[in-house]
């Protein structure tokens, strides 16, 4: 087995690590990885872009496909549920185009963290709005709906400088 060796310096004092990759500096502190690790955080990172648009896709065409019957077991309007469907299929077609692109802008990545930002505050105003007539099973869908964008957001903004390398 081929073991790879690190050096790091600091403060003059060299120091040697074995099968351990220096990724950065955290709070002082020297972040090491092995290459296994660095190798599976980068896979997240690139495939966060997929995994954000297949998820939207998926949400808004099973959400508008069964819309009726969203209503009737969420205790909610059907142009809300109609609205949910949409808007995340909207938002799986800029997420979509986003991980088609080989190299992105660091607009482009901000622009998706600010509309996932916006669609938490969306999903807690429609808790806030509907929460004396929806059902549990809607406030689970709504409120897991937005743990889950704002778990996305917050991991595209922290990768967002990543995001904007090419990775074919």
């Amino acid at each position: 087995m081929e073991q790879s060796v690190s050096t790091v310096t600091i403060f003059g004092i060299s120091i040697s690590v074995r099968n351990k990759k220096v990724v950065n500096k955290k709070n002082g502190w020297l972040v090491l990885k092995t290459k296994a690790e660095e190798h599976s955080s980068m896979n997240i990172v690139k495939n966060i872009l997929w995994v954000d648009c297949g998820a939207a896709g998926f949400a808004g065409l099973v959400v508008l496909f069964a819309s009726k019957w969203f209503s009737q077991l969420y205790h909610l309007p059907r142009h809300v549920v109609i609205f949910i469907g949409c808007i995340n299929l909207l938002y799986a077609c800029y997420s979509f185009t986003l991980a088609n692109y080989r190299k992105r802008s660091l607009l482009l990545i901000n622009i998706l963290v600010i509309a996932n930002v916006i669609w938490v505050m969306a999903c807690l105003i429609m808790l806030g709005m509907f929460w004396d007539e929806m059902t549990i099973l809607a406030m689970i869908h709504i409120g897991g709906e937005a743990i889950f964008v704002g778990t996305l957001a917050r991991l595209e903004y922290q990768w967002r400088y990543q995001l904007t390398f090419p990775y074919r």
